[in-house]
């Protein structure tokens, strides 16, 4: 533990380290995972190529999308007006696909690269007493029928048929950004949904499908999920105000292996081992890697002895967080391998597109210690 305050006293020397404060007001949309999907866009030009997608799954995507697993959750409670989700009270949703340009004018509506990818006129969801329930729940329940638009036309005469083919040019009469339910439909909130307290909604996100020629590598799509109550009308504008908002970040675009990946070497650790007080081996080595990405991915890190015999890896078991930091001692890491006790390198490899890195050691008997960041390539 010792160990693990001086490594954080370090890092807040060098400007590695970051602070997140609790909000206060608790969030209407959250997501069962860290993760971010991320959407493969290498295959422009290729026929078939440019298959959908699914949130939920990451099915279709590509990239590093193993074991993908997640689930956007609307705790309704949190809203502005959480009394408009009361018994009686019919709840239809408008979704609405966004695209992150990385131009600095954030997440917008319209025709730019990512659009609904099923014909499919129902949202299915799922109504769960708490998060975790909800993240480990399914969808057993719907907002009824519904219709896709683009977003220059939300009256009856703009429902267009999302396009569900895999070629990558989607034709301009079928790209779908919005989805809303009909007039007609909704979900009618029961008595009973109130005794449980099935306040936690988890929402399935529909396919969706990106265009490689309009999106590119790092840019982001997000789907702004917005209920809607049907009981009071929704005026005679097609965007009128909807009692309830939430946005969650779906996917970002990958483009080729580069792309996806960052490397950072570390030329020299004392060893892997632990420090002990006989002082044959007095320093511990701790090692600190940044996501310096919008994605969340592994990292794995490649170690081998001065010899250049001894080597060993180690994978982290949980991805790293967009923005976030893995920070261990190396003594404290299972490398597989057939590493001794020597002086070593390490070479980092990420499932993310940007990282930063920061080395330190300390001789527990003496005091001294030194710290270095890691090397990288001119291109992150």
């Amino acid at each position: 533990m010792k160990k693990l305050l001086v490594i954080l006293v370090l890092l807040s020397f060098v400007g590695i380290g970051s602070v997140a404060f609790a909000q206060t007001t608790p969030p209407v949309a959250e997501l069962c995972s860290t993760q971010v999907l991320r959407v493969d866009c290498s295959l422009v030009g290729q026929t078939p190529g440019c298959d959908p997608f699914d949130f939920e799954t990451g099915f279709g995507a590509g990239c590093t999308n193993k074991n993908y697993d997640n689930k956007a959750i609307f705790s309704v409670c949190n809203c502005p007006d959480p009394t408009q989700f009361a018994e009686g009270a019919k709840i239809g949703i408008r979704m609405t696909i966004l695209v992150d340009k990385n131009d600095g004018l954030g997440p917008r509506s319209g025709e730019n690269g990512a659009y609904w990818a099923t014909t499919d006129p129902y949202v299915q969801f799922g109504r769960y007493a708490t998060v975790a329930l909800a993240c480990d729940g399914v969808t057993d329940s719907s907002f009824g029928t519904g219709h896709y638009y683009k977003s220059t036309d939300l009256t009856n005469a703009g429902w267009v048929t999302p396009y569900t083919g895999s070629l990558c040019d989607v034709p301009t009469t079928q790209e779908a950004t919005i989805y809303v339910t009909d007039r007609t439909a909704g979900y009618t909130i029961t008595l009973q949904d109130e005794v449980d307290a099935l306040a936690r909604w988890f929402i399935d996100i529909p396919l969706m499908r990106i265009d490689p020629a309009i999106l590119h590598n790092g840019e982001c799509i997000y789907v702004r999920v917005e209920f809607l109550n049907q009981n009071i009308g929704r005026g005679i504008c097609s965007d009128c105000p909807p009692i309830c908002e939430g946005t969650i970040k779906v996917a970002c675009v990958c483009c080729s292996d580069e792309d996806r990946t960052s490397t950072c070497f570390f030329p020299y650790f004392t060893s892997v081992v632990a420090p002990d007080e006989s002082g044959n081996f007095p320093y511990w080595n701790g090692i600190a890697i940044q996501n310096t990405s919008s994605v969340a991915g592994k990292a794995t890190l490649t170690v081998s002895e001065k010899d250049g015999i001894g080597k060993g890896t180690f994978t982290t078991t949980d991805p790293i967080p967009a923005g976030g930091m893995f920070v261990a001692t190396l003594d404290s890491l299972t490398f597989d391998g057939n590493l001794g006790s020597g002086q070593v390198f390490i070479t980092v490899t990420t499932e993310f597109p940007t990282m930063d890195g920061f080395a330190m050691m300390a001789n527990q008997l003496t005091g001294e210690s030194m710290g270095y960041l890691c090397r990288k390539s001119c291109s992150q």
